[in-house]
């Protein structure tokens, strides 16, 4: 006999009674008579109803989404919580400490979120007003390495002074009101941000000793003084377009206070030169700078002898409402007047400088 035969044999054995196959009918009747025996009742299959289903939905996304979600949120509200105590503890930064970089990324957060040309402007204008600030706050410390920390934010301000420049040309084609109200405010900081220019920044021997950084300074001003002359000019444009509109006001405004800031400067201009000429007379400049000093004394009376005739011009076209021949003279009055401000810091310089020593 095969072995393939014999083992079909002995599988049809296993389901014959007489060698101990068990019909699936005894089966249930065998677990019946046992469940009765021990006093138990057949269990019943679970019915499972859609309340069941329900809770058991809510159970698991309590547990696998709510709770991880608790937990992000939770680690995000924290992480949140450091950020904002780094901006707080950094306000007071300046360039080349450890937390300046949160407080510049605040600010590009800040007018990220901001959409509108204006505000935009308006926050650039704040931002430049902090670069100065930090320029002061480095004069005033005992931080190493000044003349790079006022370098970085001088050039700082200068690229939020363009930014400025660049937003006043959208906000121009847009509503006159929002122009006028923004021109009157660029007009305010410009001429603020250049006396502390010139005064506070351009004058101070972190800037004086560094050929460089007094370079930047002066073009920081000519940036300052161009973006407020590009304001003035938006306004006159304005009403030039509509003559009967509301920017008279507004313009008369800002020329009497451009007028009023010039003429402060030539008055001060006239008290440090005088004071310089008395010191060249009584001799308290040394014999080797006298000389460059006293050509240099030369240009700026040159220069401040064509400012008056400027100023006379400019007072009488604002009187008669020539905004634009207004505007026109006091771009070249501030153009004459930054010629004199070089001219004065080179002389301030010349003469505080040592004397060049004599060959033997």
């Amino acid at each position: 006999m095969k072995f393939s035969s014999l083992k079909n044999q002995l599988s049809s054995l296993r389901t014959r009674e007489e060698f101990g196959a068990v019909s699936p009918q005894k089966l249930e009747e065998g677990r019946t008579a046992l469940l009765r025996t021990i006093g138990e009742v057949e269990m019943a299959h679970p019915v499972y109803t859609w309340t069941h289903k329900a809770d058991f939905v809510l159970d698991f996304a309590l547990q696998s989404v709510a709770r991880p979600m608790a937990v992000g949120f939770t680690a995000v509200m924290l992480t949140l919580g450091g950020w904002v105590a780094a901006v707080n503890a950094s306000s007071e930064s300046v360039p080349g400490d450890t937390l300046y970089p949160v407080k510049m990324a605040a600010e590009k957060i800040h007018l990220t979120l901001t959409t509108s040309s204006e505000q935009r402007a308006k926050l650039q204008l704040e931002f430049a007003g902090r670069r100065l600030a930090e320029i002061k706050n480095v004069r005033a410390s005992n931080r190493s390495g000044k003349q790079v920390r006022v370098q970085s934010a001088v050039q700082q301000f200068r690229k939020e002074m363009a930014s400025v420049n660049s937003h006043l040309d959208s906000v121009a084609q847009g509503n006159s009101g929002d122009a006028a109200a923004l021109v009157e405010l660029v007009g305010e900081k410009t001429n603020a941000y250049a006396a502390t220019i010139r005064e506070d920044v351009a004058s101070t021997s972190d800037v004086r000793s560094s050929e460089e950084v007094l370079q930047d300074v002066r073009a920081a001003e000519q940036d300052v003084i161009a973006v407020g002359q590009k304001a003035v000019e938006t306004l006159v444009e304005q009403q030039e377009a509509m003559p009967d509109g509301d920017d008279e006001e507004e313009l008369q405004n800002v020329f009497r206070t451009n007028l009023n800031d010039l003429q402060a400067r030539v008055a001060v201009v006239k008290a440090r030169l005088a004071t310089i000429e008395v010191a060249l007379r009584r001799g308290d400049v040394d014999q080797a700078l006298r000389g460059d000093a006293y050509a240099l004394v030369s240009k700026i009376r040159v220069n401040l002898i064509l400012v008056q005739p400027d100023l006379d011009d400019a007072v009488d076209s604002l009187a008669a409402g020539g905004f634009r021949s207004t505007f026109n003279t006091l771009a070249r009055l501030q153009s004459t007047m930054s010629v004199v401000s070089d001219l004065l810091i080179q002389l301030e310089v010349g003469i505080s400088s040592p004397a060049p020593s004599k060959e033997e």
